[in-house]
């Protein structure tokens, strides 16, 4: 059964990232929690430089990138500052492919791995609306 197409005046402006379905934040074209990501992996870029350079046998190269500590489907850890760190393309790419030695680099970072366990798994969502209203 097919719907009849929807009036233009009724379509709310949709993000425009693929495959996303949720209407745009403010003035943006995209939704909150795509603006969120947006903007916190501009702040954790910020540092300028590949922070694991010099500290294994990878050689950097490639866009610097953000990367979460614990993976970002957390939503309680999403946008914590203490959860990502800047790399360079090859680092996040070769720590993505080992979460053991990915593990390791972290704790002699002197990043708190259990505790950002816990709160993955104990606190609530962030909500990327009042994230950006925060941060932005």
């Amino acid at each position: 059964v097919r719907r009849p197409p929807r009036k233009r005046c009724d379509l709310k402006p949709m993000c425009v990232r693929p495959k996303c379905r949720r209407a745009r934040w403010g003035e943006t074209t995209l939704c909150a929690k795509h603006e969120a990501d947006r903007v916190f992996s501009l702040q954790v870029r910020a540092v300028g430089e590949c922070v694991a350079a010099g500290t294994d046998g990878v050689e950097c190269k490639g866009v610097l990138q953000c990367a979460h500590v614990v993976s970002r489907r957390y939503m309680a850890l999403r946008w914590d500052r203490d959860n990502a760190v800047a790399l360079c393309a090859a680092h996040h790419v070769f720590y993505t492919e080992r979460p053991l030695e990915w593990e390791d680099w972290v704790r002699a970072r002197g990043i708190d791995w259990n505790n950002l366990r816990y709160l993955a798994l104990h606190d609530p969502p962030q909500d990327a609306e009042e994230w950006l209203r925060e941060n932005a």
